[in-house]
């Protein structure tokens, strides 16, 4: 049942083009494919191994209103999708919306967890749940500056660091790493909680502030992409 991947971020925001723009623009990321739905429309940015996904429409507003723009699923490979929603929902895990038949669980401030299986992609290699149109002439796996993610920063919401570490140790068998996954950063901080996977490629570290995107990179770029707006921040 164990958590082994992230497989991708779903960004919601009310000006998709321009937050689009300044993934492309200023972090090297390549639009992949588009996608249009009843109440939704997503673009598809890749580079290394990061995928994201820019959403807007009105399944987004909700979300919009209480959060602003930000970070609103960290869809998560698992190695039996099945046996982890048992298992998280036996920890009262909540379910969350779900598209094109995969499941998700309600995770910190306000964030989903859409569970996939490996390999849980089209035929065109595109994140499964909806019928991606390919950027002509756009390579599947982009290649940049960017290596892959780091870590995602998530806020607690209604509840505390503390919570939603147990919450991710019961519900779907993280670990908790108070010193955080980056070198010093979180040595002094005791209002963050850590949570990795069991594979030690999702790690999750949440506090209070603005979610964020921290991504592994060459070193010619800025490692870390705040939230609302998009805006990089410098460490």
């Amino acid at each position: 049942m164990a958590v082994r991947d992230i497989a991708y971020v779903e960004l919601y925001t009310s000006k998709r083009q321009s937050v689009a723009d300044h993934f492309v623009s200023a972090m090297g990321f390549a639009r992949t494919a588009d996608w249009v739905g009843v109440d939704r429309s997503s673009v598809l940015l890749r580079q290394g191994e990061v995928s994201l996904l820019i959403t807007t429409g009105p399944v987004t507003w909700r979300f919009l209103d209480t959060y602003g723009d930000g970070i609103a699923d960290v869809a998560l490979v698992c190695d039996d999708v099945g046996e982890t929603l048992e298992a998280a929902l036996a920890a009262d895990a909540v379910t969350a919306d779900s598209l094109g038949g995969n499941p998700a669980l309600t995770g910190a401030g306000g964030v989903a967890h859409t569970l996939l299986p490996p390999g849980g992609v089209t035929v065109s290699g595109l994140p499964s749940g909806r019928t991606w149109v390919p950027e002509p002439g756009a390579p599947l796996r982009p290649e940049g500056s960017i290596r892959g993610l780091d870590h995602v920063g998530l806020r607690p919401g209604a509840g505390t660091p503390g919570a939603c570490a147990d919450f991710y140790r019961d519900a779907l068998g993280f670990s908790c790493h108070p010193s955080g996954p980056a070198a010093g950063r979180w040595e002094e901080r005791t209002d963050t909680a850590v949570v990795r996977g069991p594979s030690g490629r999702v790690t999750l570290a949440v506090a209070d502030g603005h979610p964020y995107l921290a991504f592994r990179t060459d070193g010619s770029v800025p490692a870390v992409c705040t939230f609302p707006g998009g805006g990089v921040a410098y460490r």
